[in-house]
């Protein structure tokens, strides 16, 4: 099924741009001279992610600190303990020795008054349990100051080990600090939008909406040599292609409700397109629009089910007829029944959008789809067609959802400059945007779909203007 968007170029192939002409095209920053040419969006990131790793290490650290000082604790109480009942033992034996020898003066006395100074045998035996038990209470003694020397230096090993504990902990504050202010630099706001809005809006908001519904609803129809503009949709399985399409059939229509027209799945393990086939959306009134929306399955991160680079290169040359079966990770020959070996300007695409989920690390910083986008650009940069990143799920991005002021987020801002970066694509070809989802349609949403779905469709019909007078001027020139 054909999805229409209506459309029209000037006629001598100027770009069509609407009234605020090419502010649009600038990263303009209005911020009182505040600029992010030095900042490193990316490397940004990666810091707070290293300090993240790094506050997780660090409390696992204590975590496993904090055990063996209750360990140690647990092993000061027990030796405690044990040096408490030797105390004890130790004072019953010095009590009893205290009383021998007392009992051995008085005998001694007795016997001196009785016998003289001789010493007799009963005399010696008393010495000798005495001197016994001096013994025993020295060696008493003396393993209690050792168990005393072992608790007090078990006691320095704890206070050393909390020492460092706190240390830690005092680590974890600076990094959090350290987290916390780059967080709120990435999430403090600009003055002025940094993608300029119709009438010095500062927001998104229903007077936004309706400008660019406006617009869209103003485009004037193409040449007859090829009638609808094609829009291809490129992007890792679940970046948010089919909910794109879904979200501009919703802007479009105006029916106070989600309109579903493009089939989507919540798990991003496999694609829901399956066909090269075009979608179909009507604007408010029901009017079909002369715009052809293309949801291709496409680049890497570990899809099971993505298409070859020169499948897409045929798909984009105009190789592929509409409707051809993608076969998962299949390559697609010249049959009659879906190559087109001689394809018009009608059958190729028109404009390429690059579609990237920014929320996810692992996928806006993924090098495998920084290779294949750098891979398709290369091939498709002397063909002058429109390329556009459109980076996804924005809202998630921005503090609170704040998506009324997402264009002066500075955060969303230096994303489009680092993806501009990844991918040399000018800054005003970069389009931040949040796809709907749940639950019902805002002006808001409505407002920022439209002006990314008019900055496409209007760079799409340049081209198309452009190729049908290069077309003519080439069959002028033909004797």
């Amino acid at each position: 099924m054909a999805f229409i968007i209506a459309g029209a170029a000037l006629a001598a192939g100027i770009p069509l741009l609407y009234k605020l002409g090419k502010r649009l095209m600038r990263d303009k920053d209005k911020d009182d001279g505040d600029t992010d040419e030095d900042y490193d969006f990316e490397e940004s990131r990666k810091v707070i992610n290293v300090l993240q790793e790094d506050i997780q290490n660090i409390k696992e650290t204590i975590l496993s600190e904090k055990e063996k000082i209750e360990n140690h604790q647990k092993s000061i109480r027990k030796t405690q303990l044990d040096i408490n009942v030797k105390a004890e033992s130790l004072k019953v034996l010095e009590k009893e020795e205290k009383f021998a020898s007392e009992r051995t003066l008085d005998y001694l006395k007795d016997l001196n008054n009785a016998k003289g100074n001789n010493d007799n045998e009963e005399l010696m035996e008393l010495k000798c349990e005495n001197a016994k038990k001096e013994e025993e209470i020295i060696k008493k003694r003396k393993k209690l100051a050792s168990m005393n020397q072992e608790m007090k230096q078990m006691e320095t090993g704890i206070e050393k080990q909390e020492r460092e504990i706190k240390e830690k902990e005092d680590r974890i504050k600076k990094k959090e600090l350290e987290i916390k202010i780059k967080m709120k630099e990435e999430n403090s706001m600009l003055s002025e939008p940094f993608i300029p809005l119709p009438g010095e809006s500062k927001r998104l908001d229903e007077k936004v909406k309706n400008y660019f519904l406006h617009e869209i609803q103003g485009l004037e129809a193409l040449p007859e040599e090829c009638k609808f503009v094609n829009i291809l949709l490129v992007g890792p399985t679940g970046a948010g292609k089919s909910s794109f399409v879904n979200t501009s059939a919703t802007a479009l229509e105006q029916k106070g409700r989600l309109i579903h027209v493009a089939n989507t799945r919540t798990s991003a393990a496999e694609s829901a397109t399956k066909k090269l086939s075009p979608e179909i959306l009507k604007i408010k009134g029901d009017s079909n629009l002369t715009v052809r929306m293309f949801d291709c399955r496409g680049l890497s991160l570990a899809d099971q089910e993505t298409i070859g680079k020169n499948e897409m290169e045929l798909i984009i040359e105009g190789h592929i007829k509409q409707y051809s079966s993608i076969t998962d990770g299949g390559s697609m020959t010249e049959t009659e029944d879906v190559y087109i070996k001689n394809p018009k300007i009608k059958d190729e695409m028109h404009c390429i959008v690059y579609v990237v989920n920014a929320s996810r690390d692992e996928e806006f910083l993924n090098d495998d789809i920084k290779k294949e986008i750098k891979g398709l650009l290369d091939k498709q940069t002397p063909t002058n067609k429109p390329q556009f990143i459109l980076l996804t799920n924005m809202d998630k991005v921005v503090p609170k959802k704040d998506v009324e002021n997402l264009f002066r987020y500075r955060c969303v801002r230096r994303a489009c400059n680092n993806a501009s970066k990844i991918t040399q694509i000018t800054p005003g070809y970069i389009l931040p945007t949040a796809n709907y989802t749940q639950p019902g349609p805002t002006n808001v949403m409505d407002a920022l779909c439209l002006l990314n779905l008019f900055r496409i469709v209007s760079s799409a019909h340049d081209y198309v203007n452009r190729r049908i007078i290069e077309e003519k001027e080439k069959n002028l020139s033909l004797p």
